[in-house]
C-alpha cells in the first residue's frame, strides 16, 4: 500500500523548491549587477593598452552570458589612442561576441612604422561593429597620409575623385622608377592602393592593411573642412 505524504511533507516540499526559486533569482540578480562591471573593466583593460579611457558600458540580458563572451551592446569612449592596424584588429576581434560594439576616440595615431613610416595622425575616430558587420570612420588631412611600404614604395596625399580616395604612388616596377595615382580600394578582403595608368597594375597592388580575421568591404572618402573623412566597411570572419 503506498503512503500518501502528509500536510508536513508537502509543505515542506514547497518551501524548498520555493528556496531553490529564490535562490536562482538571487544569483542572476547579482550577476546582473556584477558580471557587466567585470566585463566593462576587461574592454576597458584592453583599450586602456592604447591610450586613456573615458568612460565603458556593457549590457548583457541575462548577465550570465557575458561568462561565454555574449553580450548585446558595448560602448567604449576613450580619449587619444596609440595603436598599429594589427593592435586594432586584435582590439576589435575581442569583441566579437558582442552584438553591438562601438569605440570613439577624439584623436588617434595609426602606427605604421612596423612598414617604415611612422604614424598616421587621424581626428573624430568611430569604430561601430553591428552583428559581423564593421564601421571605421576618421578624419584625416591629406598632407598627413605619408606611408612607406616594403619593395620601396612609398604612399603620400590623399584626395577624393567621384567619392573614390585616392594617392599618389611612387616606387619602382621592373626596374622603372614611376610616380602615379592610386585608388584605395577593397580586394579580395585587403585594403589596397591600386595604381591608375600604370601597365599590370592589378600586379602591383600595394597592401595597406590585411588581416584574415577581418575582411575589407569598401572603401570611401568626403571632404571636409581642414580634410577628408574617410569610411572603411569591412566584415567579421569565422575562425
Amino acid at each position: 500500500m503506498r503512503r500518501v505524504p502528509g500536510r508536513g511533507g508537502r509543505a515542506r516540499a514547497l518551501w524548498l523548491a520555493l528556496g531553490a526559486v529564490a535562490a536562482i533569482v538571487l544569483v542572476l540578480a547579482v550577476a546582473q549587477i556584477v558580471l557587466p562591471a567585470i566585463a566593462g573593466q576587461r574592454a576597458s583593460d584592453r583599450v586602456a593598452r592604447y591610450g586613456s579611457v573615458r568612460s565603458v558600458s556593457v549590457s548583457a540580458v541575462p548577465a550570465i552570458t557575458l561568462l561565454w563572451g555574449d553580450m548585446e551592446r558595448v560602448s567604449v569612449s576613450a580619449g587619444h589612442l596609440r595603436a598599429s592596424p594589427a593592435q586594432m584588429a586584435d582590439l576589435l576581434w575581442s569583441v566579437r561576441g558582442a552584438d553591438r560594439a562601438y569605440l570613439t576616440a577624439p584623436s588617434m595615431d595609426v602606427v605604421v612604422s612596423s612598414l617604415g613610416g611612422g604614424e598616421l595622425p587621424l581626428r573624430a575616430v568611430k569604430f561601430a561593429k553591428h552583428g559581423d558587420d564593421l564601421t571605421v570612420r576618421a578624419g584625416v588631412q591629406g598632407t598627413d597620409l605619408r606611408v612607406a611600404l616594403p619593395a620601396g614604395f612609398e604612399v603620400h596625399g590623399l584626395m577624393v575623385s567621384d567619392g573614390e580616395p585616392e594617392v599618389q604612388v611612387r616606387g619602382n616596377v621592373l626596374g622603372v622608377e614611376v610616380s602615379a595615382r592610386a585608388v584605395l580600394a577593397a580586394v579580395g578582403g585587403r585594403l589596397v592602393a591600386e595604381p591608375l595608368g600604370v601597365p599590370f597594375a592589378g600586379l602591383v597592388n600595394l597592401t595597406l592593411f590585411g588581416d584574415p580575421r577581418i575582411s575589407v568591404q569598401g572603401v570611401t572618402a568626403s571632404p571636409e573642412p581642414g580634410g577628408y573623412v574617410l569610411t572603411i566597411q569591412a566584415r567579421m570572419v569565422s575562425a
